[in-house]
């Protein structure tokens, strides 16, 4: 009986912690949602070296969940994240190309958005860029730049990429 107890209990923290978001992206190799808030307005995903090969025309962003009780306006900007191939990891900061941007209306309510990165992806190849090291990074901003932060969360999916 206590080892049923303990795969019992093992079952439930495993399926607890497949929901919870994690801020980076991943967790294990495995790609998981994406939080970002007011005190943390950036976050990526890992993109596989294949995604880079293929350079998709369509990413789709999904936000599933958005807590804005004050209904502040905000846009989120998607680029990809590289380092050039023979740069060390403590050569600085990493180049970023702009894919697009979106903006939630109403922005309390989540929602899907598709951006074309077919230009993103070709500015890529020109950088000489090592596939293993592109991100898809995602920067969300306030609308009025001057306006003071409320509190914001929005949960993002992983990306789909789409070939047309």
């Amino acid at each position: 009986m206590p080892g049923r107890v303990t795969l019992v209990l093992l079952l439930i923290a495993g399926f607890a912690g497949a929901h919870a978001p994690v801020n980076q992206g991943e967790r294990a190799g495995e790609v998981k949602r994406l939080i970002l808030s007011n005190e943390h307005t950036s976050g990526s995903f890992p993109l596989d070296s294949r995604v880079v090969e293929k350079a998709p025309a369509i990413l789709r962003v999904a936000v599933s969940k958005v807590a804005n009780p004050s209904k502040l306006p905000f846009q989120i900007f998607v680029y990809l994240s590289y380092r050039s191939k023979g740069a060390s990891q403590d050569s600085g900061p990493k180049g970023r190309i702009l894919i697009g941007n979106f903006g939630l209306y109403p922005p309390d309510h989540p929602g899907s958005f598709s951006v074309r990165a077919s230009e993103a992806f070709r500015a890529l190849q020109s950088k000489n860029a090592d596939a293993s090291e592109v991100r898809l990074l995602l920067e969300m901003r306030r609308i009025h730049e001057s306006s003071p932060w409320n509190p914001v969360e929005v949960t993002i999916e992983p990306p789909e990429w789409r070939a047309k």
